[in-house]
């Protein structure tokens, strides 16, 4: 009994990317001193056997230290490398590849690469290669805390890359414990051969994971988003931490102008444009892919100007530019309600940035989870910190803007690169608010009752007359409870989910594609998952027993998860349900970035190709079941219109454009 209750305790933990850094492996290890404010990194300098000197990198991390990334489990000597290649046979990050040497066993299990910055050292296991904990930028401490991250600049000898670097501060939604690091600007990179390996052809397409979280949670080193299946069918993978919460979103002046998280994944990108080809990776053909709030950022990044020319493809997965909780709706206002939690009582907003500065990390985390807003009572997610626009606030030298007007408008105009696209969501994303019934035993009623609660946050209804703001709220209502609300919990709990899954992903996904294809995009796709399987790790997570596929359920058959999480299963029984859906996601996400297609005629062997949408006039999709079939309409039409009709309703009443 007592392993069972371990297990259902880690698995309420994992919910949402919230716990990224406890486990690594299948051990789950606690370091109590996480809450102490996190100490200075060193750097040790260590002569190895052939002279060249490695540099170790001693963090405070807070969860790292773990058995199955821990390398010195696999190689005794961690700190020396017993054979490296000459240096100038070490690939480095030029476009063109040197010739291969003869690759040692040692040398293969303990690689160094050189990139721009310096040398690499990673560790070859479960067959392909890690480099993890790779700093892209400076630990955005002191003075840079709110400001865009520098470089990571050049070091010499050989730095180490065998563990995954601290996360960046947030708080455990559900344990409510401070977690990370101040000094988290890392990436992974995970590759199948290098460029120095015999069996090495030519330099594979590059998927860069954006993880979900809701900008206040999540790492790139999430234990349920492994690399392995992707990995192994042949791209290079790399994922990353960007700031999360108040840290990388507060929006107030030219002193803190918000997107710091969006800065981030962009240094991030640089980096890899300029090193990835040292990986083996090809540096024109790079997939952004991303969930949740991820998508969001795939989004952002393909509207940005700031990211043009970094990435050749993109997957948005259950998030979209366009949903009411993706933009703060009141950047200021929310950055002094913060000073107010913490003991700020004036009203300058250069004051509040030097205060915020002064504060240490973990009350900042702490009281931004804590925050009341208006917009509560009309967002059930409760996103106190997420991108802005920067239109408010003047260029500078050290800071080129992120997006500088609504998202609706740049996809109005069409001015913004646009890259082949896949966008989609899960048939039952709403299944995510169904936690709230488990947390908060008065959801359901506060769902039935309060009429707010229907209208998006992204609807301005300042301006507009209450009574007409009611009959809006009672039409969505209608929609999702009837005429006559009923009492029954299970239909409410259904309704939720319902209500959720339209407005908080899917309406937002289908006008996008919708502004993409209008802007002239020949290669837009979108999916619905709705498979229902033993991999749909996050419906257990909240406790669902229904049916459905809940936000996040695609991600158990792209990615690979702890062992025990796969107890009872065989993931090697060609026949199972799961493995074939796993096989047929991966296949199509990494044909993707192969080909731009997910299913071209030379690489897939189904009898169902999944195709462009046409035009807007003739909607397609493809649905991801037991089986897989391109369905020509929009999916649940209906509610899509109705949702386009209350925004037309609405856009009527307000300037606001969203």
């Amino acid at each position: 009994m007592k392993n069972v209750f371990i297990l259902l305790f880690m698995s309420f933990l994992l919910l949402e990317g919230i716990l990224s850094e406890v486990i690594q492996s299948d051990i789950l290890t606690f370091d109590t001193e996480f809450l102490t404010e996190p100490d200075t990194t060193t750097i040790e300098s260590i002569t190895t056997t052939d002279g060249l000197t490695e540099e170790t990198t001693n963090q405070n991390f807070t969860e790292e230290t773990t058995t199955e990334f821990d390398p010195t489990t696999e190689d005794p000597d961690s700190n020396t490398i017993e054979s490296v290649t000459d240096t100038t046979q070490i690939p480095t990050s030029s476009t063109s590849i040197p010739s291969k040497p003869v690759t040692s066993p040692t040398s293969k299990r303990n690689p160094i690469i050189n990139i721009e910055e310096g040398a690499l050292r990673g560790i070859y296991k479960k067959g392909f290669y890690h480099f993890m904990g790779i700093r892209y930028g400076q630990a955005p401490i002191g003075e840079r805390r709110f400001k865009p991250a520098l470089p990571e600049p050049a070091w010499t000898g050989v730095r180490s890359a065998l563990k995954f670097g601290s996360a960046c501060p947030h708080i455990q939604l559900i344990t409510q414990l401070f977690m990370g690091n101040e000094d988290c600007l890392f990436l992974n990179v995970f590759a199948k051969t290098l460029p120095s390996d015999m069996e090495f052809e030519k330099p594979l397409p590059v998927m860069v994971w954006l993880h979900g979280g809701a900008f206040k949670a999540g790492s790139g080193n999430f234990p349920l988003t492994g690399p392995d299946f992707l990995v192994n069918e042949g791209v290079i993978v790399v994922t990353l931490n960007y700031r999360l919460g108040a840290l990388g979103f507060l929006c107030v002046d030219e002193n803190a102008r918000g997107n710091m998280g969006i800065q981030d994944q962009i240094l991030a990108l640089k980096w890899i444009k300029r090193n990835i080809a040292a990986f083996g990776g090809d540096p024109d053909k790079v997939t952004i892919f991303g969930f949740s709030a991820g998508a969001v950022s795939v989004d952002i990044l393909m509207l940005s100007e700031a990211a043009k020319g970094l990435f050749s493809n993109a997957i948005a997965q259950s998030g979209s530019v366009l949903a009411p909780w993706s933009f703060v709706q009141n950047p200021r206002e929310q950055a002094f309600r913060l000073g107010q939690q913490l003991g700020y009582k004036g009203e300058n907003s250069t004051e509040l940035v030097e205060f915020l500065r002064k504060t240490p990390t973990i009350l900042i985390e702490e009281r931004s989870v804590k925050m009341n807003t208006p917009e509560d009572e009309r967002n059930a997610l409760s996103i106190n910190f997420t991108p802005c626009i920067e239109s408010q606030f003047e260029n500078s030298s050290d800071h080129q803007p992120i997006i500088t007007e609504e998202p609706l408008k740049t996809l109005m105009r069409g001015n913004y690169t646009n890259v082949p696209y896949i966008g989609g969501f899960n048939a039952d994303e709403g299944i995510l608010i169904f936690k709230n019934i488990l947390m908060d035993p008065k959801a359901t009623e506060k769902f039935k009752k309060s009429d707010m609660y229907f209208i998006p946050s992204n609807i301005n209804i300042t301006n507009i007359d209450k009574a007409e703001v009611d009959l809006i709220a009672q039409d969505i209502s209608h929609i999702y409870l009837g005429l006559k609300k009923d009492n029954n919990r299970q239909k409410v709990a259904d309704a939720m989910v319902k209500y959720g899954t339209d407005v908080f992903f899917l309406y937002g996904m289908t006008r996008t594609l919708r502004y993409h294809l209008r802007n002239g995009n020949k290669n837009v796709r979108a999916y619905r998952f709705a498979f229902d399987g033993a991999l749909n790790f996050y419906k257990k997570f909240v406790g669902y027993t229904g049916p459905g596929a809940a936000h996040g359920d695609e991600l158990g058959y792209l990615f690979t998860a702890p062992s025990y999480m796969y107890l009872g299963m065989n993931l090697n029984n060609m026949a199972s349900r799961e493995v074939i859906t796993k096989n047929r996601m991966v296949k199509m996400w990494t044909n993707f970035a192969k080909f731009s297609d997910p299913t071209p005629s030379d690489s897939w062997n189904m009898e169902s190709k999944w195709n462009p949408i046409e035009n807007e006039d003739n909607f397609s999709y493809f649905d991801i079941n037991d089986e897989l079939n391109q369905v020509n309409q929009m999916p649940h039409q209906d509610r899509v219109d109705f949702w386009d009709e209350v925004y037309h309703e609405y856009n009527k009443r307000s300037s606001n454009q969203i």
